[in-house]
């Protein structure tokens, strides 16, 4: 045998040194990073703006209710009141209360007492409100000599409030008139109503006259009454008619007639009316 020595085999190695289980770990933690960046996008979530159902708009406010309806008449205050005249109409007139109907009152009185008229220039007529038997009925003017029809029962006259709707009626008289109104007799009355009271059944007053006033303005006084101030007369009268022939109450809406040209006239006759 040669005297050479061989060194023993060295035993396998059963584990990891520290290095290498440190670079392992660290191996480990950038496996993890790439695979935790190189996931897709998360999917939003249901809450997320992009998936969430946008927020209901409030539903719209019911439409306001339309302006109630006016049944049946309107008192001869909210009757003028609607077509732009601003006149004072009274409470009492003559002894007979004025219906209000609800609406508001005034506490002036700007009536004008007179059932006799006279004319000044050419006189034009315009209705500009007509109610009940009274829109059948003839306007006439009458004086001591004659009887002349103004407005009949089929005149049509336009139902404006600009001079347009004035229409000239072929009367020039020097003479005093009063106004009557003829229609179909019924059962409350003869069918004949005057401008002078003492003519007419019970001494019942038919006709209130008003200027024609506009543009003033209305004072509240309390709850449902004032009256209208100021404004300017327009030089034109309101000639309202009552049909009903009763002495406790009326209206006075069922015939409105503006008209230009005359102006009250005092006599014996007017005098001893108004003094009623």
């Amino acid at each position: 045998m040669s005297g050479r020595c061989t060194n023993p085999p060295r035993p396998a190695r059963s584990g990891m040194t520290l290095i290498e289980l440190m670079l392992a770990l660290t191996a480990l933690g950038l496996l993890g990073c790439l695979l935790l960046f190189s996931q897709s996008e998360r999917p939003p979530s249901v809450e997320s703006p992009l998936l969430s159902c946008p927020e209901a708009a409030p539903p719209p406010p019911p439409p306001a209710p339309p302006s109630p309806p006016v049944y049946g008449e309107m008192s001869l205050q909210q009757t003028l009141d609607r077509l732009g005249y601003t006149v004072n109409v009274p409470r009492r007139f003559h002894g007979i209360s004025v219906d209000s109907m609800g609406y508001r009152t005034s506490s002036r009185d700007d009536s004008i007492g007179t059932g006799w008229f006279r004319c000044v220039r050419p006189v034009a007529l315009q209705e500009i409100s007509k109610q009940s038997l009274l829109s059948r009925a003839t306007l006439s003017a009458v004086s001591a000599d004659d009887e002349m029809d103004l407005i009949g029962p089929s005149d049509r006259m336009p139902n404006s409030e600009d001079d347009q709707g004035l229409q000239p009626v072929t009367w020039k008289s020097d003479q005093v008139v009063r106004f009557v109104e003829n229609y179909g007799r019924n059962s409350f009355n003869s069918g004949r109503i005057s401008s002078v009271a003492k003519e007419n059944p019970h001494g019942m007053p038919h006709l209130m006259v008003l200027p024609a006033r506009k543009d003033a303005y209305w004072v509240n006084e309390s709850r449902n009454t004032g009256h209208w101030q100021g404004g300017e007369n327009t030089g034109d009268l309101l000639l309202c008619w009552e049909d009903w022939s009763s002495r406790t109450n009326g209206d006075y809406q069922d015939l409105i007639i503006r008209a230009r040209g005359i102006v009250p006239a005092v006599s014996k006759q007017d005098s001893d009316d108004t003094e009623r």
